[in-house]
């Protein structure tokens, strides 16, 4: 892997819109050549105000004189130096920040420029002091994660990578020194990235992309990346990349669309009726056994309001609809029948007749049930329907006939 001083003469045109990283070129003099948008933002001021400025007109003399020039110093020496704590700036008061200095060479060897990379992690730092009155266990699960950087040169060459890459990957800098970012992603991912890397070597800064990779150790994991163009003498020479590990997010959406599909199977392969809407009262399943019994298919009615057609002949709520309302004392406003049955879990049921369904209409129990995320939140609601024509029909045989029994009984002890 050719080192970071292969870069001669180079000067940043794209800026990297990364959150709470911001890239600056530093001459000997201590004069900015190149700063990117985010670092104006946070600076207070526009890019012109800070090209040709030097650090002690946008940090003050004191910072300066006190921590920064003793980095870049060193740093024009060819060591790259880390520095990390609180700084003050005019435009956003007390700060805590990450500030990485790399040596910037010609090819004859010498130190030209600094290239510094800096994090804004403020938040990071007060969390750190609460989390100093947690126990040493609790301590152990949490990790800071900052932004991995790369350098290649226009046939996509590893020219240089920062620690954290290392550490993300498992990696070290020998590996890299051999291998392209096509041989970094997963062999199905090399067209997307070849994709993406020629776009960017045309001049297109590409932000948001997802690719697959396999780490030092056999396991896959998930990166969401932005390439900038690096430009010498007005030629694209090569991409300089942030990388942000986003396995943990893509492993919880796998997890998520498997509990998806689940629910999907269960209910829509189920043999009784049912439907699901969300929190905003569209239909998010509507299975088969309803299709049969209402002849509404699922292509219909889901990302619809129209459930309602299946029962009613005018727009109405169904007691889905009442449990995502949060509106379970207006049940009996809407059922009538004196069968409403509700419990602790939020789990309604009632019975009544719908003159609809089919010939000479149909005795349903409908029940409901609310369905909610981690914290309780109801997120929707599944409502399933039992035909029990049958069942109350005999019911209604067997009142029938005690009642005629009834009235036998009077007559015969009348006329006794």
């Amino acid at each position: 892997m050719k080192p970071i001083e292969y870069f001669t003469g180079w000067h940043f045109r794209a800026a990297m819109p990364v959150k709470d990283m911001y890239t600056t070129l530093i001459n000997k003099g201590y004069v900015y050549e190149f700063v990117d948008e985010t670092y104006c933002r946070i600076i207070g001021k526009n890019r012109n105000e800070i090209l040709n400025s030097t650090i002690s007109d946008i940090w003050g003399e004191v910072n300066f004189q006190k921590i920064i020039k003793q980095c870049i110093d060193r740093c024009f020496t060819g060591v790259p130096v880390e520095y990390e704590g609180w700084l003050s700036i005019p435009a956003n008061g007390k700060r805590y920040y990450k500030i990485h200095y790399f040596p910037y060479k010609s090819e004859d060897g010498k130190t030209t420029h600094v290239i510094t990379a800096l994090w804004d992690i403020t938040e990071a730092k007060n969390e750190e002091e609460i989390f100093s009155k947690c126990s040493p266990d609790f301590l152990k699960k949490i990790q800071k994660e900052y932004f991995g950087v790369v350098f290649c040169d226009s046939y996509g060459r590893f020219v240089f990578v920062n620690n954290v890459m290392l550490e993300k990957t498992g990696f070290d800098r020998n590996w890299f020194d051999t291998k392209t970012i096509y041989d970094f992603v997963m062999p199905e991912e090399k067209n997307n990235i070849s994709s993406c890397f020629n776009a960017c070597l045309k001049g297109k800064q590409m932000h948001n992309n997802e690719f697959s990779y396999k780490n030092a150790f056999g396991e896959i994991n998930w990166i969401k990346t932005n390439f900038a163009p690096i430009y010498e003498k007005g030629v694209v020479s090569g991409i300089i990349g942030i990388i942000h590990d986003i396995t943990k997010f893509k492993q919880m959406e796998k997890a998520f669309n498997n509990q998806k599909a689940q629910m999907e199977s269960i209910i829509c392969g189920s043999p009784i009726p049912q439907f699901m809407i969300d929190k905003d009262h569209r239909v998010v399943y509507w299975n088969k056994a309803l299709e049969h019994l209402r002849g509404l298919t699922s292509r219909e009615m889901v990302g619809t309001k129209n459930h309602w057609m299946a029962f009613y002949d005018y727009e109405r709520p169904c007691m889905a609809d009442l449990i995502v309302d949060g509106a379970e004392t207006e049940i009996n406003k809407w059922y009538c029948i004196p069968d409403v049955r509700t419990n602790s879990k939020g789990f309604h049921k009632a019975m009544d007749f719908f003159k609809s369904f089919g010939r000479g209409g149909k005795w349903l129990y409908f029940s409901a049930i609310p369905v909610k995320d981690a914290k309780g939140n109801i997120t929707g609601a599944i409502e399933i329907l039992e035909d029990v024509t049958d069942s109350k029909l005999a019911e209604e045989t067997i009142k029938i006939a005690e009642q005629k029994c009834m009235d036998i009984l009077k007559v015969v002890n009348h006329e006794m």
